[in-house]
């Protein structure tokens, strides 16, 4: 369903689970405490989940 409305609309989706979006999103924007730690696509090369998990509570 969020995949559907997205091809007509901006979806804002909130969550800490990284592979809930990975096969649904094309932009991605992690922020921590309220500062941006990353924004970019899956199509980027990174390891998203790694990324978050190596991040996030330094």
């Amino acid at each position: 369903m969020i995949q559907e409305l997205g091809k007509e609309s901006i979806v804002l989706l909130s969550t800490h689970i990284v592979s809930d979006i990975e096969h649904i999103a094309d932009r991605i924007i992690m922020m921590e405490d309220g500062r941006l730690i990353y924004q970019g696509t899956w199509e980027d090369g990174t390891d998203l989940e790694e990324f978050y998990l190596g991040t996030v509570n330094k």
